[in-house]
Parts: structure tokens; C-alpha cells; sequence
């Protein structure tokens, strides 16, 4: 719903419908990285947030910290013990889709779906080689609903190219300080 008010307000055009098609309450999806940070920029114009704060999507360090919810860093969840299909939405709870944000318990830090739903951009950016071409690529971070256990857990990271979008990756927004 909060992405589809962003597309309303401001005229953007996705390069993908389908982000618009899930129902509210739940995670978007199909947006690339360059579509995320727009509705980042569009959030911190609105006027909505506190004066000298902007919308921003958080680095790994930051997301990984949050996502953890107080818990130490032993663990890998933010919950003690193996994966849990109580507790998030990945393969083993057999959901197929993305579920309505806050139908599985929040973290200690009150967040939901930190780990399950969707993977998460984040603004760290790493470099890899293939066939001797340098791409740079951007950490994804908490697993989808089609992660396993072990694509689960907090300190777990991907990577996806910018221009990606598919129905297992969206993002959170974080607010910062503006150093302005």
C-alpha cells in the first residue's frame, strides 16, 4: 500500500506491474534497487518525517543488527534454536507466497519479518568476477519465503545485480539523520 501511494503520488512508473499487484499488508516486491531508493527519496519529500530525518534503506551492518532483534550473535536467529516455521515464512511453512506483514511474532526490537517474506537491498555494495568482467552487486539480506533454514538466518547473505527484480526480493527503509 505504501509503495502503491508513492507510484500514485509522484507519477513514477515501475518497470514492473506486478509490484503493484500483491495486496496491502504485505511486502512489495519486483522492485529493483534504483526503484527502492526512489521511493526512499519520495518518502523523506513528503513531509511525513520528523524534521532532519530522511528515508534510506539500511547497509548490511545495520540490517543485520536489527534483524538479530538484541539476540547474541551466536545465534541465527533471532529466536534461540533451529529455523521455525512459527516464526517465519520460508519454505518449510509450505505458504507459497508472501504473508501479511505481522502474522508471524515480532522480533525484540519490535520488527517483523526480518528474516522470511522477502530478501531485503541493502546500500552495501560488494565487487565479484565472472568470465574475467568485474560486476558490482549489491548484499540482499533475510531470506524469502522460498529460502531454506540455511537461507535464513541473520548473518545469511546474498547479492543481486541493481536492475534485479523478482517475486522473492523487495525492501525496508530505514530513518536516518540528516547530515544536512
Amino acid at each position: 500500500a505504501q509503495f502503491r501511494a508513492f507510484v500514485e503520488d509522484s507519477g513514477f512508473e515501475p518497470g514492473d506491474p506486478d509490484c503493484l499487484r500483491d495486496p496491502d499488508h504485505r511486502p512489495v516486491r519486483y522492485v529493483n534497487l534504483a526503484e527502492a531508493l526512489a521511493y526512499c527519496e519520495w518518502l523523506t519529500g513528503t513531509g511525513c518525517l520528523p524534521d532532519g530525518w530522511l528515508a534510506d534503506l539500511p547497509d548490511e551492518h545495520e540490517w543485520e543488527h536489527a534483524s538479530r532483534g538484541g539476540q547474541p550473535k551466536e545465534w541465527d536467529y533471532w529466536w534461540e534454536g533451529e529455523a521455525d516455521p512459527e516464526r517465519a515464512n520460508y519454505d518449510d511453512t509450505s505458504i507459497g507466497d508472501t504473508s501479511v506483514v505481522g502474522c508471524f511474532p515480532a522480533n525484540g526490537y519490535g520488527l517483523f519479518d526480518m528474516l522470511g517474506n522477502v530478501y531485503e537491498w541493502t546500500l552495501t555494495t560488494d565487487e565479484f568476477e565472472h568470465e574475467k568482467r568485474q560486476y558490482e552487486t549489491w548484499i540482499v539480506r533475510g531470506g524469502s519465503r522460498a529460502s531454506s533454514a540455511f537461507g535464513l538466518g541473520c548473518a545469511f547473505r546474498d547479492w543481486n545485480l541493481p536492475d534485479l527484480r523478482n517475486h522473492y526480493l523487495g525492501f525496508r527503509v530505514v530513518l536516518r539523520r540528516s547530515s544536512v
